[in-house]
């Protein structure tokens, strides 16, 4: 496959469960090799030919795409300082995606369609990490498969599963960081807007699902089990807001405010919450003018603070207006 081998002959007699088998695991494992649609092959006693079916017959234009796709890669990794830790490649790779790449809702439609027909649509680019290197929208196949290769380019292990998140087909990833396994969905930490029109008072992406364990992950993902089993996701020891000092075990005004105000030179503030009481208690509190009133030597008067939560990851995310002129530090 990697040599661009439109037949192969394996000299050995194999069975269909052991190729399905194989031949997933490669294409989860791999997903640099996004120019093959399908596979056919026929078992002798002796041996097993396979037929690669290319996304297009054209063998220069493959080598082309492949060739687009390795320089886009590595002009991300390249940019990545080599004495940086794991965490921060990982989280590098999967800011630059979701900054980067806007979800293909037609390319989601088309998939649905194809579904339903039970027809193959694996090789749209949109399915693949060309769509989200070179192209820059995909859907979610798209986000995971380049977000495994760039890590796999960083020697970071890092695979891709796929299930459902809140009920609907879904792939994302994992990675291990470490020594432990964690949760990654650039996917639903991109806001990309439907419309394609990004609002001045929403954050272009979150972290919600960034280095998240089994229990987290689970309300709303759940990996299909014909697939090979993932590994477990048990640490929270690397979780994008614990290591940013945004994770809290429950809510408290003055924590928030102070928060807030730490962060008062940026425009988006981030949060997340142990669970969902402090989760709803924060989310009240953000409407209530002691918030006005204890920003107000840093934003002046009659400044409004925007905010949205994500009432599954318990997470929150506060834009801020410009610090007023006459701010005092």
């Amino acid at each position: 496959m990697q040599n661009f081998r439109i037949v192969c002959t394996h000299p050995a007699a194999t069975n269909e469960a052991q190729i399905h088998r194989i031949y997933n695991q490669i294409r989860q494992d791999h997903p640099e090799i996004f120019w093959i649609d399908n596979t056919d092959y026929t078992i002798y006693p002796d041996r097993t030919e396979f037929t690669f079916n290319m996304i297009s017959d054209d063998m220069d234009k493959i080598i082309g795409w492949y060739s687009d796709m390795k320089a886009a890669a590595l002009s991300v990794t390249a940019s990545i300082p080599e004495h940086w830790s794991d965490w921060e490649k990982a989280l590098y790779i999967h800011d630059y995606l979701a900054d980067n790449v806007e979800y293909d809702f037609e390319g989601a439609k088309v998939n649905d369609e194809k579904n339903a027909a039970n027809e193959s649509n694996a090789g749209a680019a949109y399915n693949t990490l060309y769509g989200s290197l070179v192209n820059h929208s995909a859907v979610c196949s798209g986000y995971a498969s380049a977000y495994q290769y760039l890590a796999q380019l960083l020697g970071l292990e890092c695979g891709t599963v796929s299930g459902t998140g809140d009920g609907e087909p879904h792939s994302w990833n994992y990675i291990r960081l470490d020594g432990s396994y964690y949760w990654v969905d650039v996917t639903w930490d991109d806001d990309t807007p439907e419309d394609g029109i990004h609002k001045e008072t929403s954050a272009p992406y979150r972290h919600a699902y960034c280095f998240v364990p089994d229990e987290i992950i689970s309300r709303s993902h759940a990996v299909d089990s014909s697939q090979s089993t993932p590994p477990v996701c048990d640490s929270m020891e690397l979780n994008y807001y614990k290591q940013t000092d945004t994770y809290f075990e429950q809510f408290d005004e003055e924590t928030m405010l102070e928060l807030l105000r730490r962060n008062a030179d940026e425009t988006y503030v981030e949060m997340m919450f142990a669970d969902e009481a402090s989760y709803l208690a924060a989310m009240t509190f953000l409407d209530t003018p002691d918030v006005l009133g204890g920003l107000s030597d840093l934003f002046g008067t009659g400044f409004t603070i925007y905010y949205s939560g994500n009432e599954t990851m318990y997470q929150i995310t506060v834009t801020l207006p410009p610090k007023a002129e006459t701010a005092v530090e």
